[in-house]
């Protein structure tokens, strides 16, 4: 399986990246799970002095993947249920 979001700290600088550039980076289960992560392990690194959020592929981010949320379990508990 491809990486959905890489995270780099370079100079004090953490790039995120999500790289969902087939579904234009729609955010799914998986994409907001593994974002959370990321960020979670870059907000921790004392390295870290600021975020730059990038995407891959001509759309940065168009938004909830309407057809993963209703096809995949919510698995990190994100809507408290």
């Amino acid at each position: 399986m491809t990486e959905l979001v890489t995270g780099t700290i370079t100079d004090g600088l953490a790039t995120i990246t999500l790289s969902r550039p087939e579904a234009h980076n729609a955010m799914s289960w998986g994409l907001v799970d593994a974002f959370s992560n990321v960020a979670e392990r870059l907000a921790g690194d004392p390295a870290t002095r600021a975020f730059l959020l990038r995407a891959e592929g001509k759309n940065f981010c168009v938004g909830g993947d309407i057809r993963a949320f209703a096809d995949e379990a919510d698995p990190a508990g994100f809507l408290g249920g």
